[in-house]
């Protein structure tokens, strides 16, 4: 293991350092390129894997910069080699990248610097699993077993002893007994009015004779003030003298069939 990192890092360092050399660093400021990439990814991964770092947030961050670092570091021996094998040309897009590598990570550093610092007021998901208790099922209760519900008595309603008060005040009963008797005016059948004793007697006949047609008797006291709307003792009074004609009738007919 040794070995087969003091090769990869040996090898990275040259391919990085000679990929600034083609982009047009000095040789003095070349090893700079391979010395940033390779102490961003040790930064990262160390803050990223400490035990002191307690912000969930840094830790998220560092595992992106350190991944981010080994992409980079592979990416820039990968240019390096395709330069050197003359399978890619040297662009201003080579020299713009490898020129802005210094001052980005320079950025992502003092960023997780920032957030290494910072302390999660929030307690991470763990934590939360350890703060709430275990859940203990129970077996239901029988209901065979359950207490008994008592019963609470509730207080009577104050509506009562309100509408005794307000009966009491005899303008607000006016006032609330009005829209009732005009409800019961309204929905009361008008009774109708009869210019004479003769119109009256008319229609009991009428009456009479549409009740013997259906019923084949004559017409009683109750059913003929129902039909006629009128009061019990003019019904009795009107009942009376169409018995009395009908009487007359039958008399006069049993003469007639007297006479030879």
């Amino acid at each position: 293991m040794l070995v087969s990192a003091t090769s990869a890092a040996l090898s990275s360092f040259d391919g990085l350092r000679s990929l600034a050399l083609a982009a047009g660093w000095t040789v003095w400021m070349a090893p700079l390129l391979p010395l940033t990439v390779d102490a961003f990814a040790a930064t990262a991964t160390r803050v990223w894997l400490a035990a002191s770092t307690q912000s969930a947030r840094a830790k998220r961050f560092a595992r992106n910069c350190a991944v981010g670092a080994i992409l980079l570091s592979l990416i820039g021996n990968a240019v390096w080699h395709l330069i050197a094998a003359e399978l890619l040309m040297v662009t201003w897009v080579v020299v713009l990248c490898v020129g802005a590598v210094p001052a980005g990570v320079l950025g992502l550093v003092s960023h997780l610097a920032v957030l290494r610092r910072q302390v999660d007021h929030a307690p991470t998901s763990e934590a939360r699993a350890e703060a709430v208790p275990p859940v203990v099922e129970r077996d239901a209760p029988r209901t065979d077993t359950m207490t008994p519900r008592t019963e609470v008595a509730v207080p009577e309603p104050q509506t009562k002893v309100r509408q005794d008060v307000e009966a009491s005040r005899p303008e607000d009963g006016a006032k609330r007994d009005e829209p009732q008797r005009r409800q019961a005016a309204s929905a009361t059948p008008s009774r109708p009015r009869y210019g004479g004793q003769d119109v009256l007697l008319a229609a009991a006949r009428a009456a009479d004779s549409s009740y013997r047609a259906v019923h084949g008797r004559p017409i009683s006291r109750d059913e003929l003030r129902r039909e006629l709307r009128i009061g019990g003792e003019r019904a009795t009074a009107v009942l009376r003298r169409l018995r009395a004609e009908a009487t007359a009738d039958e008399t006069q007919v049993d003469r007639r069939n007297d006479e030879p």
